[in-house]
């Protein structure tokens, strides 16, 4: 059984404060409120966050020797490194550090724009473990799409545009999980495949091709 204590670390500006360790799952937030704006980039002809990494990176490593113990200060910048963003471009900074069967792990929340931003790393070697991004997605004109729209993209069109997102092509790769689900109004396909030890996970518009949901899990 995995055994988990946490600490919580609350960030201000750009100071960071330990409290005492709470129950794993209770969260600490302060938002930044950056005067920035998201950029995009085109990944077959449909938008996905600039800033998102190309996930067939492999995990970032920083020599234990340079590192000894890491802090929270050196797992944010981890995080925000690989994501290709700096401080004044992120807001609700979450950083929690907790123990999961003897390793010690930092989990790094944050949002930028439209997307929410996970990252888990290794306490002692700074490897990120796992990280992924999603776009927060409210229908807030409730408008109502139907159940079996006509225009829905081609299933092999979305996996490909997975693929392309991880850097990847379809012979290099074990494919796992497809499936189509219409979901609080909209049509998203589900696809999932393994590289290695790597285990990618897609959520898709199943209308527009655009990628709502990546994460990358590391299974070291």
């Amino acid at each position: 059984m995995s055994v988990k204590h946490t600490v919580k670390i609350i960030t201000l500006g750009s100071a960071l404060f330990f409290s005492a360790p709470v129950i794993f799952g209770m969260a600490a937030y302060a938002g930044q409120n950056p005067q920035t704006q998201n950029q995009f980039s085109q990944n077959n002809g449909h938008t996905v966050p600039m800033n998102t990494p190309s996930p067939n990176q492999l995990p970032l490593n920083v020599p234990k020797q340079q590192l000894g113990m890491m802090n929270a200060q050196q797992a944010k910048q981890i995080a925000l490194q690989h994501a290709g963003f700096h401080d004044n471009q992120i807001s609700s900074l979450r950083i929690e550090q907790e123990m999961d069967d003897g390793r010690m792990e930092f989990e790094v929340d944050f949002k930028s724009g439209d997307y929410d931003y996970e990252y888990k790393i290794n306490g002692n070697t700074g490897q990120i473990l796992f990280h992924s991004f999603e776009k927060r997605r409210l229908n807030l004109l409730g408008v109502f799409k139907s159940s079996t729209p006509d225009n829905l993209i081609q299933s092999d069109y979305a996996v490909q545009t997975a693929l392309n997102h991880a850097g990847l092509k379809q012979q290099d790769v074990v494919m796992g999980k497809f499936s189509y689900d219409f979901d609080d109004g909209e049509h998203i396909y589900e696809i999932g495949f393994y590289k290695n030890y790597i285990e990618y996970q897609y959520e898709i518009d199943a209308e527009t091709g655009e990628i709502y949901k990546c994460e990358v899990d590391y299974h070291i």
